[in-house]
């Protein structure tokens, strides 16, 4: 799934972008409905087996990238906090619109999730060590849907109301 999910994110985001999609909106779709793809326990259970193969050395840095993204993402989904937050830190992608993806999965985490006090602080800790390489692609996001909670809905992304 990784795998798959990866090499559709060049061909997706041009995609979009010519359908007059702007560059942040495209990647959010493709962040938004791939996100569900990779929250398998599966993932957590066997990390190694999984994370070896897709990170193999014949592959270009863009596309490493993007797989360990999309390891991160899973792991986030499927509430491992901690190794998530492990790989996070040694994550320094040249597309930064991955840092992104990241920071609203922990953000989500930490402010709407039902999780413990411990995943809670721990999306914290991501959104705060990614906060100053990603500040331009927050502030874009918040003139644009005025959050940073976002879900799709009816084929539209959209902001969810964060509750006090």
């Amino acid at each position: 799934m990784v795998e798959s999910i990866s090499k559709a994110k060049e061909p997706l985001q041009a995609h979009l972008v010519e359908k007059q999609r702007k560059p942040l909106s495209a990647f959010l779709d493709y962040y938004l409905y791939g996100r569900d793809s990779v929250a398998l326990n599966l993932l957590s259970n066997h990390f190694d087996e999984v994370e070896k193969p897709l990170l193999e050395p014949t592959i270009s840095d863009d596309d490493r990238d993007t797989r360990k993204f999309w390891l991160i993402i899973g792991l986030i989904e499927n509430g491992d906090m901690h190794k998530a937050e492990e790989l996070a830190q040694d994550f320094h992608p040249n597309d930064h619109h991955l840092l992104l993806g990241i920071h609203l999965g922990s953000f989500l985490v930490k402010n709407l999730r039902i999780t413990n006090k411990s995943n809670k602080q721990k999306g914290e800790r991501i959104c705060k060590t990614l906060d100053d390489k990603i500040r331009h692609l927050r502030l874009q996001l918040l003139e644009e849907f005025k959050s940073e909670l976002l879900e799709v809905q009816m084929d539209k992304i959209r902001a969810i109301p964060k509750e006090n």
